[in-house]
Formats: structure tokens, C-alpha cells, sequence
């Protein structure tokens, strides 16, 4: 059982301290501000950052180790079915135009 679990846990895992790391550090070297606006900015840009650290990382742990049958094969699943039916539709519609 601890080595299914630790098997489950230790992409995301790996993958939340990267995200961690880069955007905390991101974070330290922006500078301080009163302004609203810029500390919004920061923010935005923190989160997208953090966002895309984290399925990326997530993503290529995965991919690097064989793909296994596990919730990223599952969500890679969903996402591939329907970027087909998105292509398949758009394809409908210029099939009509044509």
C-alpha cells in the first residue's frame, strides 16, 4: 500500500515544489508597490506562471515515467477526445462553406 500511495503522490508532489520554488522566487524579486494595479499584475503573472509550471511538470513527469494508467492518462484521455471533436467540428463547417 505506501508504495502504490507514494506512486500516486510523488508527480504532483515533485510538481507542486517546482511551482513553489519558481514562483516564490519570481515573487521576491519583484519590487514592492502601493500601486493596485501593478500589484495585481504580479499576481496574475504569478498565478499563470504557477499554473503553467505545474501541468507542465506534471505533464513531463508522467511522460517520463511510461505514461502509466494513473489520472493524468485518464485527463489526457478527456483533453485528446476533444480536441477531435473540436477538429472534427470545425472541419464539419468548412466542409459546408466548401
Amino acid at each position: 500500500p505506501t508504495r502504490r500511495f507514494i506512486g500516486a503522490i510523488w508527480r504532483p508532489l515533485s510538481a507542486s515544489t517546482l511551482m513553489f520554488l519558481i514562483v516564490d522566487r519570481y515573487s521576491s524579486l519583484t519590487p514592492s508597490t502601493s500601486s493596485v494595479s501593478e500589484l495585481v499584475s504580479a499576481m496574475v503573472i504569478a498565478i499563470a506562471s504557477g499554473v503553467v509550471l505545474y501541468v507542465g511538470s506534471v505533464s513531463l513527469l508522467w511522460w517520463l515515467s511510461g505514461k502509466p494508467d494513473s489520472a493524468e492518462a485518464t485527463i489526457a484521455n478527456k483533453i485528446w477526445l476533444r480536441y477531435r471533436s473540436a477538429i472534427g467540428f470545425i472541419r464539419s463547417r468548412f466542409n459546408r462553406i466548401g
